[in-house]
């Protein structure tokens, strides 16, 4: 009987998992949520009225956080697109890789998300553990059809 190693889970993806656990969700009204403010920090949008909401988009400044926090350097935005041209391109997901995807804005127009690759659903879905999905941390399947670029920090194996 052969059995397959499960892939260690990289420390930044360990680290999201602890704020999904914690139950970091949006809160209605004015009333923000002190954590996802934090994660603004890690962004240029530090100290603008912009992060002063958890209704600012947040999905990428929880990726600059959740690497920051464990010691890479992210991308400092908190632009979602920001993350397609960071580290190192990998052909195929990888548990904790960044991946960037397409999403429609209110607007009909076209938009970036950005998450940590959680693993394989099915043939046309993975689950991404990330910021801004559903209000929340969480972890929620995404269409493959709709990725962009899967990302690796450079230097770390």
């Amino acid at each position: 009987m052969s059995s397959v190693a499960e892939p260690v889970p990289p420390r930044w993806f360990l680290h999201a998992q602890t704020f999904e656990r914690a139950g970091i969700i949006e809160r209605p009204g004015v009333d923000a949520h002190p954590t996802i403010l934090s994660f603004f920090n890690y962004t240029t949008l530090k100290g603008t009225k912009y992060a002063k909401s958890d209704e600012s988009a947040w999905c990428s400044a929880f990726v600059c956080a959740m690497f920051e926090q464990v010691g890479i350097r992210g991308t400092k935005s908190a632009a979602a697109a920001s993350w397609e041209k960071w580290g190192v391109e990998l052909l195929n997901p990888r548990l904790g890789c960044v991946v960037v995807s397409k999403r429609i804005l209110k607007d009909g127009t076209e938009g970036r998300h950005v998450a940590l690759y959680a693993g394989h659903i099915d043939a046309k879905h993975y689950a991404s553990l990330g910021g801004n999905q559903n209000n929340c941390v969480c972890t929620k399947s995404h269409a493959y059809a709709d990725t962009v670029t899967y990302r690796w920090p450079t230097g770390e194996s």
